[in-house]
């Protein structure tokens, strides 16, 4: 195991016989063999907050890039006990250019100077800081890392350093579905009826990444330009023995906008469709899918929206009823009309 304030010792006493600090080329990063190990549902949730950094990096218009790490400095001189480490970045960081996953800047140059990179990465709680989108980065020279930034005004001419992130990510096992997912948002872009399809990306083995991206882009009010197949898709995705159920909440979000917007209103085709789906997702097996199914099932019954009495076998309709008598628990608010259907035995 690496002694950090060791290596802090060691660059302070070399600076003391003469040596500049920044020719110390020092990453003090967690080698690969000394991480902690990571169980799958934390690895799926860490994919889920890829795709979802990956949706922002897109509606922001973000640059995406892939490359070497070539030089990693660490912060300048010895570092106090009492100083707040969160507050530190490398001196220098230069990652030299593989490959760009977007239209390539005019003004790129082969080597890029990565500013502002955070000596602490990762989460930190009740904050959205710097070293948010570094999570579990490991940064060394050698290392591939694939970046999402946000180009500043002055990098028109020369784009030579970037240091607004949105996301970094250095395990290449994830590069695949990063790269799978930009290419069915320029699909869905070009052909928004290809959206109906997005279910299917359930049965890869890296699924997160995307249901993390697209729930995120509809969510944070991204279109393909057509609503009815956007909000079909979502239903479908909840309706979905696959859907991780952590997703459910900002789908159920997002529909529940496409739902009820005023501006944009869903055919009755669409609206049909999605009862069936809703219905499916409310009787699931898991509770926070079933509740957030359930949810816009209630909306659409207080505006009299609602006919759910042609899906409803005798088991949806005890499923859904115990769904239902336990948001009651929670929440003492009856809804008339979806109880009138679901006693009714007949359309």
């Amino acid at each position: 195991m690496i002694n950090k304030k060791l290596v802090a010792s060691l660059i302070t006493m070399l600076v003391a016989f003469g040596i500049p600090s920044n020719c110390l080329a020092v990453s003090i990063a967690t080698p690969p063999e000394e991480q902690p190990d990571i169980r799958p549902s934390e690895a799926s949730d860490y994919e889920y907050r890829t795709g979802r950094r990956l949706a922002d990096a897109v509606i922001r218009d973000a640059s995406i890039v892939v490359g070497t790490v070539y030089q990693v400095v660490g912060p300048n001189g010895s570092r106090s006990p009492d100083l707040n480490e969160r507050a530190l970045s490398y001196e220098k960081v230069t990652l030299g250019i593989d490959e760009w996953l977007t239209s390539q800047p005019k003004a790129a140059l082969p080597e890029i100077e990565l500013k502002r990179v955070p000596l602490v990465m990762g989460i930190q709680y009740g904050s959205q800081w710097k070293g948010a989108p570094w999570e579990r980065v490991n940064l060394k020279v050698g290392a591939r890392l694939l970046i999402a930034f946000i180009p500043g005004d002055s990098q028109a001419e020369n784009l030579s350093e970037i240091g607004n992130y949105t996301l970094v990510i250095s395990d290449p096992s994830l590069f695949p579905a990063i790269r799978e997912a930009l290419t069915l948002h320029r699909r869905y872009l070009q052909s928004p009826k290809e959206v109906l399809n997005a279910s299917d990306n359930l049965t890869s083995a890296r699924h997160s990444v995307f249901v993390g991206y697209f729930v995120a882009y509809l969510w944070r009010g991204g279109s393909f330009g057509d609503p009815d197949a956007e909000a079909l898709a979502l239903g479908r995705l909840l309706a979905n023995p696959g859907f991780p159920e952590m997703s459910s909440f900002y789908a159920a979000q997002a529909l529940g906008r496409l739902m009820f917007s005023q501006s944009r209103p869903l055919s009755e085709a669409t609206r049909r469709l999605l009862t069936e789906e809703l219905v499916v997702a409310g009787v699931s097996i898991r509770p926070t899918i079933a509740k957030s199914a359930l949810g816009l099932l209630l909306r659409l019954a207080d505006k009299k929206q609602l006919n759910m009495r042609p899906f409803l076998t005798a088991e949806r309709r005890r499923k859904l009823t115990q769904t239902y008598q336990t948001t009651l628990a929670s929440e003492n608010q009856r809804h008339p009309d979806f109880e009138s259907q679901l006693r009714a035995t007949s359309p």
